[in-house]
């Protein structure tokens, strides 16, 4: 599963951007066996400069041949109201307030200018305003969030205050920002034949260069999704790629934290949370470099399919086992009605033990190959369909000469089914490999019904 949140800046005023905090949460949740809901919570807070960034945030999402069946975004600024979760990550001292006058002429010992209070009400949909007094960030000032709306157009989330024509004079400009809260809600199909969970996410940031001295990215999955391996990587330029300084790591303290409602509703305190750890080294190079790109790469292991594996595995062998000791029973060899399901040339070659344990093989290769590759589920049933109406027709109805050339036939079909298999899974594997290099394939019909 792939999913790209790209950041860009559409106007042509900034070579430069600081995003004072980015924060992104990715819910990903399995609504039934058939469907997965992804919700992407984002908080980004820039400063309220003269020559405003026109900032657009898009999501590209792409899972082989999934559509998107449902796409959504709500504007989330509310949450900006909710102190008492948000000074959790964004300092103890930090407040929502309504008086924020009072609180600038705290920051700056001196008389905040009407203009500015004019500025703070102007399109303001909180009725005031969130403090941020992070003392344990060195590079995160004293400041006022204004909370914003977001728009939506053709490109995705607009993220300015073009409504508000007012001017912020020195020192304010560096003191008040723009904030927005929002989420993006993604529905698609799962394929039915996942085994395990891949995640690749990426963060991309455009048309400027961007910093920040606070980027989170956070990541929920179902509790049936246990961690595997990740790859990290943080590109401050086209040039400079980090793939040492950034790991994807377990939150284990949920449940000693506050959330807000909807988080919780969607289990944040039951199931796996994880978080893009970035080391101090990496967070002051964002800072002071830039970012350019973030790459993600999560491998989970469902536990269902695990267990729904073994149980596979367990049915499976108990049938070889009955299938391979119902074939050398010595006194049905000897019977003359299970010596003509055998096709005759083959008889002259081979005996009977042979014959059936070549049966066994074709089976466990059918088995093998279907547990190792995404086909269809019509193959398993065209695949074995000889096999079944073989040993039905030898159980139901004892056979006669008259279908010896039947029965011939089916055996004959069932063993050209095992060894096409064989050949086409080295063109599986093939195509595998050229697929983990990056070469873009277009499958055929026949590949994909076989599950290349």
């Amino acid at each position: 599963m792939n999913l790209k949140t790209i950041i860009k800046n559409n106007g042509s005023k900034n070579d430069s951007i600081s995003i004072d905090k980015f924060f992104q949460f990715i819910i990903v949740k399995d609504l039934d066996k058939n469907q997965r809901e992804i919700t992407i919570y984002n908080a980004v807070v820039m400063n309220a400069e003269t020559n405003k960034p026109d900032i657009t945030l898009s999501y590209k999402y792409n899972y082989e041949d999934a559509k998107i069946k449902y796409n959504d975004t709500n504007d989330c600024h509310s949450f900006f109201q909710n102190e008492d979760i948000l000074k959790q990550f964004w300092g103890g001292n930090s407040i929502f307030t309504n008086n924020t006058v009072e609180k600038l002429n705290e920051i700056t010992k001196c008389t905040t200018p009407q203009s500015v209070h004019n500025y703070l009400n102007s399109n303001n949909p909180c009725s005031g305003c969130f403090y941020i007094e992070q003392d344990e960030k060195d590079n995160i000032e004293k400041s006022l969030i204004k909370p914003l709306k977001i728009k939506t157009n053709a490109n995705g989330v607009v993220l300015n205050d073009c409504e508000t024509k007012l001017i912020l004079p020195e020192p304010y400009r560096k003191l008040i920002l723009n904030g927005f809260w929002f989420k993006n809600i993604i529905t698609v199909n799962i394929d039915r034949n996942e085994k395990n969970l891949e995640l690749d996410f990426c963060i991309d940031l455009l048309g400027a260069k961007y910093s920040s001295p606070d980027f989170k990215v956070y990541l929920l999955t179902d509790e049936k999704y246990s961690l595997k391996n990740t790859r990290a990587s943080i590109s401050y330029s086209n040039t400079n790629i980090d793939l040492s300084n950034c790991e994807v790591i377990k939150v284990y303290s949920q449940n000693k934290m506050i959330y807000f409602e909807e988080w919780v509703k969607l289990g944040i305190k039951s199931n796996s949370l994880l978080r893009v750890k970035m080391n101090t080294a990496s967070e002051s190079k964002i800072f002071s470099i830039g970012l350019k790109k973030l790459d993600l790469t999560i491998k989970f292991e469902n536990s269902d399919k695990i267990i729904s594996r073994e149980k596979n595995l367990i049915i499976f062998s108990l049938f070889l086992s009955l299938f391979l000791s119902f074939g050398f029973d010595i006194t049905r060899q000897d019977s003359d009605n299970f010596k003509l399901i055998f096709p005759f040339h083959l008889k002259s070659i081979f005996n009977i033990d042979a014959l059936w344990i070549l049966l066994c093989i074709s089976i466990l290769t059918k088995y093998v190959y279907i547990n190792k590759t995404r086909s269809e589920h019509s193959l398993t049933v065209i695949l074995f369909t000889p096999l079944a109406v073989w040993f039905i027709c030898y159980i139901f109805f004892p056979p006669v000469f008259s279908l010896n050339r039947f029965f011939c036939w089916l055996y004959y079909l069932d063993l050209i089914f095992g060894v096409f298999l064989v050949f086409f899974y080295l063109r599986v594997l093939y195509l595998r490999s050229k697929r983990k290099k990056g070469v873009i394939l277009k499958l055929n019909v026949i590949d994909k019904f076989m599950g290349a």
